[in-house]
This record gives structure tokens, C-alpha cells and sequence, in this order.
């Protein structure tokens, strides 16, 4: 998909706040975070060999809240589009909710255990300088790995939200939002 046909889908709102990054960091508490919004991003693709990245949309949802004495939950929606080869739209649902209880002060811990065909996984977040970051690190049976890091900043009107996902340390894609607070906070 290219620049010009990610941005016709994008509302022109979307797409400023995508091109001109309104994030500001912000000296912030795990309770700034409680709240949900939404945002839109455009996410690459890339591979090594790879002249031009892949291009595609996502429509986020993202809400946060109180978990035990200490914790956070983290519940995220994400609705993806893209194009298949003949230039039709391809839409695919996403959606994960994880707890985390504090370890200590700005270090939690996350959902860890077996996954599909054996694998492991182990999922842990930190909080700082205005940033809570979540990090789901997955071993394979070959030993393998991949390394999903989600880094959520508080920004004036929302969340600042960057994506990087890892193949065997390997950037496979990159995600980046602006997503506006609905509720909370």
C-alpha cells in the first residue's frame, strides 16, 4: 500500500497528528494512565531486503485501569487494513488483555507460560520519565525469539504510542500513534 493511498484512509485530523508527532513527556504516575482512547496509525513493515516498507492502517483501541493493590490491566483492540494483491481491502482483528502486579516501584510483572507448539513466553512492563512501557518476549521450540515492546508516553490530549516488534533481533514492524483520551484521567 502506498503513502498516498494510507493517507487517503486516514481522516485528515488522524493524519496531521501522525505527521507532526504531538507527544510531549510528561513527569506521570501509573494513574495518569488509567483512561481509554483510541487513536489511528500507519504501520510498516520492514525487512532487511525490503526497498520500500509495507504500508498499512490500524484503528487502536487501548484502555487502562486498576489491577490488585499495585497493578495495571492493559486491554488493546486493534482493527487492521490493508490491501491484498489485486487491490482489494483486507481487514483483520486484534485484541489482547494482560495484568501486571508491581514488582517494585515502576517494575511490573506480566503473564509468563507455555504458548502455541511449546514455545515460552514471558511479558513484564516499567514506568519512566512519563512512559510505561510493555515489553512480551516469546522464545520458540528452535530457540528463536521475537520481542513485542509497546512504549505508551502521555501526551496533552492522550498517548504517544510506539511499536516494535522483533524477529531473533530482527525489526520486523514499527507501529507509531497519537491516540486521543476518551475517558479517564
Amino acid at each position: 500500500m502506498t503513502v498516498n493511498r494510507v493517507m487517503a484512509w486516514v481522516s485528515p485530523a488522524a493524519a496531521a497528528m501522525l505527521m507532526l508527532g504531538v507527544a510531549s513527556a510528561v513527569a506521570a504516575e501509573l494513574r495518569d494512565f488509567h483512561g481509554s482512547f483510541e487513536g489511528v496509525a500507519i504501520a510498516s513493515a520492514e525487512s532487511a531486503d525490503a526497498q520500500d516498507p509495507e504500508l498499512s492502517i490500524r484503528n487502536l483501541d487501548i484502555a487502562i485501569g486498576p489491577a490488585g493493590r499495585d497493578g495495571f490491566w492493559i486491554d488493546w483492540k486493534t482493527l487492521m487494513r490493508s490491501e491484498d494483491t489485486s487491490g482489494m481491502p483486507k481487514y483483520r482483528r486484534k485484541s489482547s488483555r494482560l495484568e501486571f502486579s508491581q514488582v517494585r516501584p515502576g517494575v511490573y510483572r506480566g503473564p509468563s507460560g507455555l504458548g502455541d507448539g511449546d514455545s515460552e513466553y514471558t511479558s513484564w512492563a516499567s514506568l519512566s520519565n512519563g512512559t510505561l512501557t510493555v515489553y512480551e518476549l516469546a522464545r520458540q521450540v528452535d530457540g528463536s525469539f521475537t520481542l513485542a515492546t509497546y512504549r505508551r508516553t502521555l501526551t496533552d490530549t492522550g498517548l504517544s504510542l510506539e511499536f516494535t516488534y522483533l524477529r531473533n533481533g530482527e525489526r520486523i514492524r514499527r507501529v507509531e500513534a497519537e491516540m486521543r483520551r476518551v475517558s479517564g484521567g
